[in-house]
């Protein structure tokens, strides 16, 4: 009875985790909106020089590399974010809005 309490308890704690917290190892919110709204622009460019035939083209996996170089993450990490991030989808879609917000932002002061 004692380990089935003790059990129960564990159990219990764990679960309280605080919603904020990010376990180790996963990039933490505002580094996974930079991450977003960086892959976005690389994508973006790719479509771009895949639609005209003036663009320059280029490999998008070498931006991609890039992206996650610049922010001192991985391909593996990036994916182990967004599976938890999957699990958490408030926070998920928080991080979403906040890079639309940035996209946004981004392209009204090159349209000015």
């Amino acid at each position: 009875m004692r380990n089935v309490l003790f059990a129960s308890v564990l159990f219990l704690l764990s679960a309280c985790q605080s919603d904020n917290e990010v376990p180790e190892g996963i990039l933490p919110d505002s580094t996974m909106k930079s991450v977003l709204v960086e892959l976005s622009i690389v994508d973006a460019a790719y479509n771009v020089s895949m639609t005209n035939m003036n663009a320059p083209k280029f490999k998008s996996e070498l931006f991609y590399e890039q992206v996650m170089k610049q922010h001192g993450t991985t391909r593996a990490q990036f994916i182990r974010s967004m599976d938890f991030y999957a699990q958490h989808t408030k926070r998920l879609q928080k991080i979403y809005e906040d890079a639309l917000v940035d996209l946004a932002n981004r392209q009204a002061k090159a349209n000015q």
